[in-house]
């Protein structure tokens, strides 16, 4: 006999308001990953053979360390799971047990709502404490 258990989840959340309209927000975030994405050891697999950080803009996309910029190659960190251009973005990380979605919101004065939700599913003693 099996025993099925409800795996525990644990979020964090994040928000800024930005002065630039949702649609601009999301392309910066997206196509900009490698102004923004935090360089250290911590953050790649093989910093030594990075040349830059890229997302791929659709669902099924790779987020990836890229090692090779003429074919592409590299080490992915995640698959996109929500692709809406200006509104969202979601991923599966690849290397651990976490969900990330972020979400633009207008705001009434032409600015933008950033909120990132990242939720660690299972142990999560392990990671986000």
């Amino acid at each position: 006999m099996s025993e099925t258990t409800e795996q525990e989840s644990r979020t964090i959340t994040s928000s800024v308001d930005i002065c630039v309209p949702p649609e601009k927000a999301f392309k910066i975030f997206t196509e900009e990953l490698d102004c923004w994405w935090l360089q250290g050891p911590i953050n790649f697999h093989d910093g030594s053979k990075t040349h830059f950080m890229h997302m791929e803009s659709c669902v099924g996309g790779r987020i990836a360390e890229v090692h090779d910029p003429a074919t592409g190659d590299g080490h992915e960190f995640g698959k996109i799971t929500i692709w809406e251009p200006g509104h969202r973005v979601a991923w599966k990380s690849t290397i651990d047990s976490v969900v990330v979605d972020v979400v633009f919101e207008p705001k009434d004065n032409a600015g933008t709502t950033v909120t990132v939700n990242a939720t660690i599913i299972g142990d999560h003693d392990q990671g986000m404490s």
